[in-house]
């Protein structure tokens, strides 16, 4: 009697085994199938319909028997993935075990004998930034080309800025590197600023601060200044400023180096000078004034007027008729006016008359006249001095009076209101004599 088809041999058994890998589920006991032994059996006309149905029931089981192989190689194909599956799924849970979870992942549950899911139903642990569309992102190709063009800019930007850094220190340093100068507007006492940390120029250093607009100083002028003058260590040794005096320079008379700094500036300008040794004091110094031979010197200088022997009165002549005084006529430009003494006895008071009459403001007392003037005596009509002689005004201090520069004036000076009693034996003046003066005011400072 044949086994019923549900029965599962040996040989299937490790033809199923070898299929999935896996012990087969034990089989169940067969049971007689009652109905099919109580089926009466057919007679004779039933022979080809049962026939028939035999090939029809041979021709199914075929084909059950191919759909049978059909799902026994789907489902060991399916075991298969299962297993890689679950390799992999015990594999990311090792890897799982050793990093730390991210907040993005999202577990995946996959079914024994399920299909697995399609690419686009598996979600995506990638975080995308906001404004980021993932799907625009450049491939790596063109990030890493975007990137050395973005390095290669940032790292000439930064050499640049390290360039234009070190140049800024550069110049910052330059800019607040003390340096000589002056200071202060002319007429004023100057701020000076000596970098005496550096060595002194060797030659002469003319700089002028302050352009002058009067005339030219030339040598032999006498040139009215207010200086200061330093050491290259910073010492002062002269202020004109701190005593509001000026003082009268005669060029050509000077220190070499302040003749040459001097000459060719123009009156109300002003004139640095650093002047070495060889122009200065030379080897014996000024221990008077504390320099040494070896002081670089630095004077800034403000000339207020320069002056020559063309110098004279300029403004409106005014008549003297008085027979008891001296006559004075004028003999040119650069000349002293002649002057004519009467025979008779002098004045005994002091006379002073206007003979030019000049324009601007009355000198003030404590201010330097500057002047052209001739003195004789009254009694003799010798000369005993003159500026136009010698060819260079003379400067002086004034007390009172009404003195306007560009006046000329006659002084008739009597003994106690000149030298006294005592005269001056030096220039021939005794103490009874009564001197005569012709004075051109030229300047005050």
């Amino acid at each position: 009697m044949p086994e019923p088809k549900g029965d599962t041999t040996a040989a299937d058994a490790a033809e199923v085994k070898q299929a999935n890998g896996r012990e087969p589920a034990a089989a169940e006991p067969a049971t007689e199938d009652k109905t099919a032994a109580q089926a009466p059996v057919a007679d004779d006309s039933d022979v080809d319909d049962s026939g028939a149905e035999a090939t029809t029931a041979t021709d199914t089981g075929a084909e059950d028997s191919d759909q049978a192989e059909s799902t026994a190689k789907a489902d060991t194909d399916a075991d298969a993935e299962n297993t890689d599956a679950d390799a992999d799924a015990e594999n990311t849970d090792a890897d799982a075990d050793d990093a730390p979870p991210s907040k993005f992942a999202k577990t995946i549950k996959l079914t024994p004998g399920a299909p697995l899911p399609k690419a686009e139903q598996i979600p995506s642990g990638e975080f995308t930034p906001h404004g980021i569309g993932g799907a625009k992102r450049p491939t790596l190709k063109k990030t890493t080309k975007s990137g050395a063009r973005l390095r290669a800019v940032i790292g000439a930007a930064a050499a640049v800025a390290v360039i234009a850094a070190g140049t800024g220190v550069y110049f910052y340093i330059q800019a607040n590197k003390p340096k000589l100068e002056a200071i202060g507007a002319a007429g004023e006492a100057p701020k000076v600023t000596i970098p005496s940390e550096e060595k002194p120029a060797t030659a002469l250093q003319i700089k002028n601060l302050v352009p002058g607009s009067g005339r030219a100083i030339a040598k032999g002028d006498m040139t009215v200044v207010n200086f200061v003058g330093y050491t290259w260590q910073g010492k002062k040794v002269a202020d004109t400023y701190k005593d509001g005096q000026p003082q009268m320079w005669t060029i050509g008379q000077l220190l070499p180096g302040l003749d040459k700094g001097v000459t060719g500036q123009k009156a109300g300008g002003r004139v640095m000078l650093t002047i070495p040794p060889s122009e200065a004091f030379g080897p014996q110094g000024n221990s008077s004034i504390g320099v040494a031979p070896s002081d670089t010197l630095v004077f800034v200088v403000d000339i207020l007027g320069g002056y020559n022997k063309s110098s004279a009165a300029q403004g409106t002549a005014v008549p003297l008729d008085d027979a008891k005084l001296p006559k004075v006529t004028d003999a040119g430009q650069g000349k002293a006016p002649k002057v004519t003494v009467p025979d008779s006895d002098p004045p005994s008071g002091l006379q002073d008359k206007t003979l030019i009459e000049g324009t601007g403001p009355v000198v003030r007392k404590g201010q330097a006249l500057v002047a052209q003037y001739e003195g004789r005596i009254w009694e003799s009509g010798k000369v005993f001095d003159s500026s136009w002689t010698r060819g260079t005004p003379a400067a002086f201090p004034i007390g009172t009076g009404k003195v306007i520069p560009g006046c000329r004036v006659l002084l008739v000076v009597p003994p106690k209101e000149g030298y006294g009693k005592a005269g001056a034996g030096g220039a021939g003046i005794k103490g009874s004599d009564t001197l005569v003066f012709v004075i051109d005011i030229v300047g005050a400072h």
